[in-house]
C-alpha cells in the first residue's frame, strides 16, 4: 500500500544549530525538487540569539518555496523543566524563564510558527505562546506517547499534535498512537522522527497527516539520492496540495 487514501505530507525536522550545519542544510533545501510535497520545516533555535542572523535567510529561502517554517524553542534551565510540567505556576515564576524571551524571536525571524518539544509541550506553555504570538501563528507540540497530554493540548488549541518515542521504547507504540489519533480526532497529526526506512514505511501504511524526518533520516534524505528519490515518490506533490 502506498500513501493514498489519506495523503501523507512530508515535514523536515532539521537538527542543526551550528553555522556549518545551516550552510549544508540550506544548500540541500534549496535543491529539493518541486514535485516533493513538503509542508513544513522545523528548525531549532540556538540558545544564543546571535545565531539568528544566519538563520533568517534560511527561513526566507524555505518560505519562498511555499513551505511553512516552525521554530523549536531551546531548553535552558531546570526552571524550564519545572515550567514544562505546568503544575500550578504563578505568572511571576513563568516570567523568570529565559524561554519567555525566546518567544519574541519567533516573531522577529518572521517564522510561521512554533514547535514545543517535551517538556515544554504543556497547556501552560501553549497558552503563553498563543498569548504572545497571536492566533494566526502555527503552534505544534510533541506529546511523546501521552494520550492524556495529546487530548489536553488539542483542547487547548494546538494546531498539530506530534507523537514521538524515546530510544528505549518499542516503535510499535508510536505506530499505535498515531493510528489511534487519526481514527478519532480532526487535529492534524505528525509522526515525529522515524529511526530508519522500515519505520518510515510502516508509518506510510497507516497513513498519517504528516511524517517528520529528523536526526536519523534527514541526513540520509539530504545525502543519499536513492533514498531521497524513494521518499519523493511516497510524498509527491498533487494538484490538491499545490492549491492548499
Amino acid at each position: 500500500m502506498s500513501v493514498n487514501d489519506k495523503k501523507t505530507r512530508l515535514y523536515l525536522n532539521i537538527p542543526a544549530t551550528d553555522l556549518d550545519g545551516f550552510d549544508r542544510d540550506m544548500s540541500a533545501v534549496e535543491q529539493l525538487p518541486t514535485q516533493l510535497d513538503l509542508a513544513c520545516v522545523s528548525l531549532k533555535l540556538h540558545d544564543d540569539p546571535a545565531h539568528d542572523g544566519p538563520l533568517k535567510p534560511f527561513i526566507d529561502k524555505i518560505q519562498q518555496k511555499g513551505v511553512a517554517v516552525v521554530l523549536e524553542l531551546p531548553q535552558l534551565s531546570p526552571l524550564d523543566n519545572e515550567l514544562g510540567d505546568g503544575r500550578e505556576l504563578s505568572p511571576a515564576l513563568l516570567a523568570k524563564s529565559p524561554l519567555v524571551e525566546h518567544l519574541a524571536r519567533i516573531d522577529s525571524l518572521q517564522a510561521d510558527g512554533l514547535h514545543l518539544p517535551p517538556p515544554l509541550a504543556s497547556p501552560l506553555w501553549l497558552e503563553k505562546a498563543r498569548m504572545t504570538l497571536g492566533k494566526d501563528v502555527i503552534i505544534g507540540v510533541d506529546c511523546g506517547l501521552s494520550r492524556h497530554l495529546a487530548m489536553s493540548l488539542g483542547d487547548a488549541g494546538a494546531d498539530y499534535i506530534g507523537f514521538s518515542i524515546a530510544q528505549s521504547e518499542p516503535y510499535e507504540q508510536l505506530v499505535n498512537m498515531v493510528g489511534w489519533w487519526q481514527d478519532l480526532f480532526e487535529i492534524p497529526c505528525v509522526a515525529l522522527n522515524p529511526g530508519d526506512r522500515t519505520e518510515l514505511e510502516t508509518l506510510l501504511q497507516i497513513p498519517t497527516d504528516f511524517i517528520a524526518l529528523g536526526a536519523a533520516l534527514w541526513p540520509r534524505f539530504r545525502d543519499d539520492p536513492d533514498f531521497a528519490k524513494w521518499v519523493i515518490g511516497q510524498c509527491p506533490l498533487t494538484e490538491q496540495t499545490r492549491q492548499e
